[in-house]
Parts: structure tokens; sequence; C-alpha cells
């Protein structure tokens, strides 16, 4: 992973996704996270986060939204 930039490995060790991060990359900072069913080019995950939970949405692979999970 030492292709990713610094820019990335600093948002990662922030713990912090923001928009056009990979993710792998999402999941280096936050953990894992539980997709919801569907397929195709977008994908909605729910991150536990450490108890400040996250849904982000995956369009083509990158993080195009990012909002707290209700």
């Amino acid at each position: 992973y030492g292709f990713w930039p610094a820019d990335v490995w600093q948002d990662i060790e922030r713990h912090e996704v923001r928009k056009g991060m990979n993710e792998y990359q999402a999941a280096f900072a936050i953990g894992m996270g539980i997709p919801a069913p569907g397929g195709g080019s977008r994908k909605t995950v729910r991150y536990p986060n450490g108890g400040n939970p996250l849904v982000i949405t995956y369009q083509s692979g990158k993080v195009v939204d990012i909002r707290p999970a209700s």
C-alpha cells in the first residue's frame, strides 16, 4: 500500500474517510463495514466506526457520500 499518497495515509491515521477514497482505504481508516444488499456500480456500506456509525456510498469504487447513520 506504499503507492497510496501521503494525504491518504494522514486521513487513515486520523481515522477519517473523505470523498474519493476507495473501500480499502476507508476500511483502513474506520474498520470493516456491512454492505447493503444490491449490486451494480453504486454500493452503500454501514460502518460501526467505534460507536459513531457512518453510512458511506461508493460509486465505481470511490466514496461519493459520507453521512452519520441513523
